[in-house]
């Protein structure tokens, strides 16, 4: 009785703790619990969470492992997956085929650069939850590995939903850029600024095509539009500075200098300015 009793009291405790995020004093009820009761699942099931939230993620791997239970394969390619073991991951999660195992296992492949695998599991995940922001994900990665094309096309499908989606306008300009499709550029950034002539982003992408149209005059002025919006923005100030760097060397320095005040911690602004100089 005295034992049942004791059980009772460290069940409403480890409760209490979990209740306050208090996960080591959780923890240590549920373990004097196994101790009364060692096949407690439920005890255990709870450790597990217990551990991961303080990120102890072997912890939590050593009772799912114990409990060898179908249910848990979400958990088990969760934890697998903080412990960077991304291929066991994958393996656990792809019997799971829920839009958060998807999306997990879209993230296992990105970190193991398999670009990819990790699109056509966000276009599982798309399939189960067909919305806005997964789309993006997927363009994201697109433009990271440097498939462009596949980005815009990706991108198209948010416009044809949301013709005046900011984000996707932006996008779009930014793969065009890396395209050198310098025209296609101006255009979306121009049917942005219609939208809201206030995007600071547009003048950013505008500022920074023009001189590859051998336009410094028309980046700079852009550039100053930019950063009458929004005068914080370090990169309009580093656009100014290439649009006015072969009319004015000192204006130049002056802008990058400008820039490096705003984001002290960008390495790459100095290391540029110290070869300029």
């Amino acid at each position: 009785r005295l034992e049942s009793t004791n059980e009772t009291v460290l069940t409403y405790l480890m409760i209490s703790h979990e209740k306050n995020h208090e996960w080591k004093d959780a923890i240590r009820c549920g373990e004097e619990l196994l101790e009364i009761n060692p096949d407690n699942y439920s005890i255990k099931c709870r450790l597990i969470d217990c551990h991961f939230n303080l990120r102890e993620y072997e912890k939590s791997l050593y009772y799912i492992n114990e409990l060898d239970c179908k249910k848990l394969r979400y958990k088990k390619g969760m934890v697998l997956f903080h412990l960077k073991r991304y291929g066991e991951a994958i393996e656990e999660l792809k019997n799971v085929k829920t839009l958060e195992a998807y999306k997990l296992i879209s993230k296992s492949y990105e970190n193991l650069k398999k670009p990819q695998k990790a699109i056509m599991y966000l276009t599982k995940a798309y399939e189960k939850d067909p919305n806005t922001e997964i789309l993006f994900e997927i363009s994201e990665i697109s433009f990271k590995y440097g498939f462009h094309t596949h980005s815009i096309s990706i991108l198209e499908e948010v416009l044809m939903e949301d013709p005046k989606n900011e984000k996707a306008l932006e996008k779009i300009a930014r793969n065009y850029l890396e395209l050198q499709k310098f025209e296609l550029v101006i255009m979306y950034c121009e049917e942005l600024l219609k939208v809201n002539e206030g995007n600071f982003n547009a003048y950013i992408l505008l500022s920074e095509t023009y001189p590859y149209l051998d336009d410094n005059y028309k980046a700079l002025e852009l550039a100053e539009k930019g950063l009458k919006i929004n005068p914080e923005s370090a990169e309009l100030w580093v656009q100014k500075a290439w649009a006015i760097y072969p009319f004015d060397f000192e204006e130049f320095v002056k802008c990058y200098e400008h820039a490096m005040k705003l984001e002290p911690n960008n390495t790459e602004n100095y290391t540029k300015l110290i070869w300029f100089c």
